[in-house]
């Protein structure tokens, strides 16, 4: 008997399991979440808009590693949104994610509370815990075919939890998971998450290496005054021409540059290998 899991983006068959079964249980049924029926269907995850199918490049990499198949189909869908981080890279965190808005708030509500005195920890993890993160449950998820991939994955979380809030008025796990993880950012280290945690950002940080957009400095207009630096939500050092590919391309550093009446900092194309 066999089960269909649409939380990996298309609607893989996979064996019926415990496992599974929990899996369903604790994060949701094995209906994939359409937030809207009819000329658009689906959510930030994956969507249909008529006969044009989009899909999150992660969806397709989790879907292969889970289902050990390659889906034409699902590939297919992910070829703009790949189009796109070769040509921005990883954009979709800072302009499309939506945690992103929440991460933004929260630090701007860490500020604020600074300025009433109140100390906050700064904690923080290894630079490379994204990737550590991403290839290992992309094997345990191969071997237990189970996405775990996408547990903690925001585009997909905010999906079904708008679908079940929606539909059945139910708060999902997954929903907790970002609340608590908003609050512990606001506490222990803003943008902790995009920074240490994403696997769909460590996935575009590895894409977008090669983006054509990109940010440069201008040296011969850069006075080293740093004051760039704290704008940067990933802890870069623009002020010293640091953009690899964890770089977003916000231009969080460019607005603070000008705003202090420089502009030693600009969107550039330019390819670079």
């Amino acid at each position: 008997m066999k089960k269909k899991a649409g939380q990996i983006g298309a609607e893989i068959e996979i064996e019926n399991s415990t496992i599974l079964t929990m899996y369903d249980y604790a994060f949701g049924d094995d209906n994939k979440p359409m937030l809207f029926l009819g000329d658009f269907e689906g959510g930030l995850w994956s969507f249909r808009f008529y006969a044009l199918s989009v899909s999150d490049p992660l969806a397709f990499v989790v879907s292969t590693a889970t289902a050990l198949e390659f889906n034409l189909t699902l590939f297919l869908s992910i070829l703009i949104p790949l189009g796109l981080i070769l040509l921005f890279g990883r954009f979709f965190c800072s302009w499309i994610c939506p945690y992103s808005f929440f991460a933004e708030l929260g630090n701007s509500l860490r500020t604020f509370l600074n300025k009433f005195g109140l100390e906050y920890f700064h904690f923080d993890l290894p630079v490379k815990t994204p990737l550590f993160y991403l290839i290992v449950s992309l094997i345990l998820g191969g071997i237990i075919s189970v996405p775990i991939t996408t547990l903690i994955y925001p585009p997909r979380i905010f999906t079904e939890a708008i679908y079940h809030l929606i539909l059945s008025g139910v708060i999902t796990s997954g929903l907790i998971f970002i609340i608590f993880l908003w609050l512990g950012e606001i506490i222990f280290s803003p943008h902790l998450f995009c920074r240490r945690l994403c696997p769909g950002g460590a996935l575009f940080s590895l894409l977008g290496r090669w983006r054509i957009w990109r940010i440069e400095r201008i040296e011969s207009k850069c006075d080293l005054c740093g004051v760039c630096n704290p704008a940067c939500p990933y802890g870069l050092n623009p002020s010293e021409g640091q953009f690899p590919p964890e770089c977003d391309n916000c231009s969080l550093c460019i607005d603070a540059c000008k705003n202090n009446n420089r502009n030693a900092l600009k969107n550039v194309i330019r390819f670079k290998v």
